[in-house]
């Protein structure tokens, strides 16, 4: 607030010479508009455009003055209280109300495409307003008239943006309740935004960071007019926005409510309910949800069936997301043969090194990782990475992906330098082309965290593991699974330097909030039982750590069975301690009888089944059999 010199130079700064003044009607203005520089620009303006006398601004301000408390007394408190309570001072918000109430209604005569535009500028946010937004012509012209008044300010940096002023929204807003037209613009400006910005992407980001805030303003506005498609448009288009940042819970409320609303308005067939179910599985299996998104993609895969027919791209998309999310839960074979069916249908409708084929290659190339066909899954990988850098570029997503899926690939090959190399490369660019602390970037970064633990670059490990726990500890909170995750490979590298008591306590409260969260017979909290037992095994706590390891042991049989490779691991891990202890016939017959399941299961020919035969062999020697002896027990 200025004071009363002060608001006399800045009302007489923004007059003209042929501007009618009087002593005793501007000293009256000038208490009336109460030193808000803001009111005093505006009135100014008036007067200097319109070339009405002070005395006759005066009698103009006072009229709108009245109007303005009928209107405020005509609409529901709820309606303007919650924006003008974020105002500091509500004083000089009802002076600049009342100026800019008495410049609209002049623009309303004088240039209605003015006054149009000032209404539909209302509804976005405050700042950074693409003009390109704006519907009526000539633009130009409509925003220098505008400007002329104080109603809006031009950035001088950039022609394509404007501001305008808190007061200024809250003035067209409070007409336009009134008057009851505020439904009809909101739909207006639904529809513009809609037709107008694209739907966001990490490829985009740039763009529709630009709009965010004016699309969250809308929607705000919006909510008591949340009946329509745009509406249902709009929360999908926030979605994404969040989904692409990283921010999966504000994501996830918003795809629940686009879903919500476009079953009501079109019916689960139509191809956005369709494309919303689609993106709230694809958003559970990212967040590691996977049986609720198994549930919503075997939906979606039948809908769309059903709907647009076994052909059409779509129902290969969902298709695609259902395989994944089975891959994910260690359903190979139905994943395999949905994304094979992908495969083969891409190559007959696109041909061999098409984009689309990319996709079900690099799921493909994964399964064969994970069944040890490493050759195979390479060259795949290769192949997709070689289409999607051609087709894409190197900072597309896809490609990126590509890139870290063959990282993963040559560390399972124990390809450490090639490996790092090109896990560092695509953190480079994930870190160009993402938001800081996004979850891509954190999983590049523990992944070169992986290829550095085994070739002894312990410290550079920890660190990054450090700096991945904090950011999600921050974002996902302390019961995350990422979070737990984080927590739990930190502790592999610090166990690794020999800093077993330190790594013992982070194991022990990672067991903790495990357990609290996901259960004790979750395999991920069985895996951080064995980390613990491991750990206290090398501390020489023999006596805990085989109390806990029989314990994984039993719940692994109960849950797995006798024959998974996890069971047969902790039976592995169970005969160790046995060794350690020199419990030489307990180990023994345990040897024996995990290398018959493992000989059984993964092929006498598999290096875990030839390491168990090694260490039975062992143990029969130290028991003072021969070498012959022992090869008959085999």
């Amino acid at each position: 607030m200025m004071d009363r010199i002060e608001a006399s130079i800045l009302l007489r700064q923004g007059l003209v010479d042929d501007v009618i003044t009087d002593e005793a009607s501007m000293d009256q203005l000038l208490k009336a508009l109460q030193g808000f520089p803001m009111a005093i620009k505006q009135a100014a303006a008036f007067m200097a455009n319109t070339k009405v006398s002070s005395a006759q601004y005066l009698e103009r301000y006072n009229s709108m003055k009245t109007t303005l408390t009928e209107l405020l007394q005509s609409i529901r408190d709820e309606d303007r209280k919650p924006k003008m309570s974020k105002h500091k001072h509500l004083s000089e918000l009802h002076v600049v109300l009342t100026t800019c109430l008495a410049t609209y209604n002049y623009l309303k005569q004088e240039s209605p495409a003015a006054a149009d535009a000032l209404q539909f500028f209302s509804c976005l946010a405050e700042n950074d307003i693409q003009i390109s937004l704006l519907e009526t012509s000539p633009v130009d012209e409509i925003i220098t008239r505008l400007s002329a008044y104080e109603l809006v300010r031009k950035h001088h940096d950039c022609r394509c943006c404007i501001d305008t002023h808190l007061g200024v929204q809250m003035a067209m807003q409070i007409l336009s309740r009134a008057k009851g037209e505020l439904e009809d613009m909101v739909a207006r400006i639904l529809g513009r935004i809609t037709h107008t910005i694209p739907l966001p992407s990490s490829r985009n980001r740039s763009v529709w960071m630009d709009y965010q805030a004016h699309v969250q303003n809308i929607l705000n506005l919006a909510e008591g007019y949340a009946s329509t498609i745009h509406y249902a448009h709009l929360l999908f288009w926030m979605a994404q926005g969040h989904e692409t940042d990283g921010n999966y819970r504000d994501a996830e409320h918003l795809h629940r409510q686009a879903l919500e609303r476009r079953e009501q308005l079109l019916g689960e067939k139509h191809f956005d309910t369709l494309s919303s179910m689609n993106s709230l599985g694809m958003l559970f299996n990212e967040c590691g949800r996977y049986q609720e998104a198994e549930q919503i993609h075997r939906r979606t895969l039948q809908l769309c069936k059903d709907t647009l027919g076994e052909a059409h791209p779509a129902t290969y998309e969902s298709m695609n997301n259902l395989a994944v999310c089975l891959q994910k839960q260690g359903q190979f074979e139905e994943s395999l043969q949905l994304h094979q069916e992908v495969l083969r249908a891409g190559e007959r409708v696109y041909g061999k090194g098409h984009l689309f084929t990319c996709r079900p290659m690099a799921n493909i190339a994964q399964l064969l990782q994970e069944q040890g066909k490493y050759q195979e899954s390479e060259e795949m990988n290769r192949q997709a990475l070689e289409i999607r850098e051609r087709l894409l570029g190197k900072e597309h997503l896809d490609t990126l992906s590509s890139m870290n899926n063959l990282g993963v690939l040559l560390l399972d090959q124990g390809k450490y330098e090639e490996a790092a190399k090109l896990q560092r490369e695509t953190l480079r660019i994930k870190q160009k082309v993402l938001s800081k602390g996004h979850p891509l970037i954190l999983t590049t970064m523990n992944n070169l965290a992986a290829v550095l633990h085994p070739q002894g670059l312990l410290k550079e490990a920890e660190q990054l593991h450090r700096e991945i726990l904090d950011i999600r500890r921050r974002t996902l909170g302390e019961e995350s699974n990422d979070t737990l995750m984080s927590m739990n490979n930190l502790a592999a590298v610090i166990d690794d330097q020999g800093r077993l008591k330190e790594g013992e306590y982070i194991h022990r409260e990672t067991l903790r909030l495990r357990e609290k969260t996901l259960g004790k017979e979750n395999p991920a909290t069985l895996q951080t039982m064995r980390n613990l037992s491991i750990n206290l095994k090398l501390q020489g706590s023999l006596k805990e750590s085989e109390a806990m390891t029989r314990a994984t042991l039993e719940l692994q049989k109960r849950i797995r069975g006798e024959e998974h490779p996890d069971t047969l691991t902790s039976m592995d891990d169970l005969s160790a301690i046995f060794l350690q202890q020199k419990k030489l016939e307990e180990a023994s017959k345990l040897l024996q009888e995990t290398f018959q399941l493992r000989e059984k299961v993964l092929g006498e020919k598999h290096p875990n089944t030839e390491a168990t035969r090694a260490s039975f062999r062992w143990c029969l020697e130290m028991q003072g059999k021969g070498r012959e002896e022992a090869m008959t027990d085999l």
